[in-house]
């Protein structure tokens, strides 16, 4: 187990990327063992070699695995982060949130907002892309993905769906 021991002092300190992933997989240990529907959100700074190429490719698999998987969700890119909202069996995001982590497009992963939920707020999406004008025009004063607290997803949350359902569009249509 962890704590320390003989030897703790001599190991290198973890690196920030390291600290914040252990963090990342703490929060999703920490929901029961029982596979309930959660809704879990991360944020992750980008590391895209070719944006336009690489979010396609992030939204075309999504569109493929997750449906799979049984997960719905969100996916916001403001050009420098990502902020993801998953939903699903507990399992499948924590199985999820794993892959991410190892995927070098994600820097500096945060996990916060894991919650149990009832309903899923988006349950025709195996994963809808909000872009940069569309949070943009959805909510001007965000500028940088900048939530820190659940409320904060919530706000935003129900801002996306009230915008996106005033629009006439089938599911998924937005990558």
């Amino acid at each position: 187990m962890g704590g320390l021991g003989a030897g703790a002092a001599d190991s290198p300190m973890p690196s920030p990327e390291g600290t914040m992933l252990a963090k990342a997989r703490m929060v999703v240990e920490h929901v029961p063992m029982i596979d309930d529907l959660v809704s879990l959100t991360y944020r992750s700074r980008v590391c895209l070699a070719d944006p336009v190429a690489d979010i396609v490719a992030i939204v075309q698999a999504s569109r493929v695995r997750n449906p799979r998987l049984g997960i719905t969700g969100i996916l916001l890119y403001n050009g420098f982060h990502f902020v993801q909202t998953l939903e699903g069996p507990r399992t499948a995001c924590n199985h999820l949130l794993e892959r991410i982590s190892k995927d070098p497009r994600h820097l500096e992963i945060v996990a916060f907002g894991l919650r149990p939920i009832e309903q899923r707020s988006f349950p025709d999406w195996s994963m809808q892309l909000i872009s940069r004008a569309e949070l943009r025009a959805i909510m001007p004063e965000l500028k940088l993905l900048d939530l820190k607290e659940p409320e904060d997803i919530e706000r935003l949350h129900r801002r996306i769906i009230a915008s996106l359902s005033a629009r006439p569009s089938a599911p998924d249509d937005g990558a």
